[in-house]
């Protein structure tokens, strides 16, 4: 029963991953918007390709960025108005998402959920 509940919460997060691509594919950053928590922290570390002799984790202590709710809220509505001219055209977009793998967190309500994803 244990292995078609994780089967079923699987294909729950796969899908709701899968729904997030096709939002941002369509340009729908409004309805992608809804979809994220008040609380989400969503950031982007510098990648690292040489370690780091002096001990410290450039992966941990740099970020391209580190939004709030707030910040992309802002970033969503600054595409909607008319001088995002960088957006005109419309870039031809497509994320394809895999590897999706699910870890059990403290709280029953969350999970720690790794993806990969590739954008063209």
């Amino acid at each position: 029963m244990r292995e078609l509940m994780q089967m079923s919460l699987q294909e729950e997060i796969t899908q709701f991953y899968y729904r997030e691509a096709y939002l941002l594919d369509h340009r729908k950053y409004r309805e992608w918007l809804d979809l994220l928590t008040e609380d989400i922290q969503y950031v982007m570390p510098v990648r690292v390709t040489v370690e780091n002799k002096k001990g410290s984790n450039l992966n941990h202590d740099m970020t391209y960025f580190s939004d709030t709710k707030k910040d992309i809220t802002m970033k969503v509505e600054r595409l909607y108005m008319k001088s995002a001219w960088v957006d005109d055209p419309a870039p031809r977009q497509r994320h394809f998402i895999s590897n999706v793998m699910i870890e059990q967190t403290d709280s029953p309500e969350e999970y720690k959920v790794i993806s990969y994803f590739s954008y063209v």
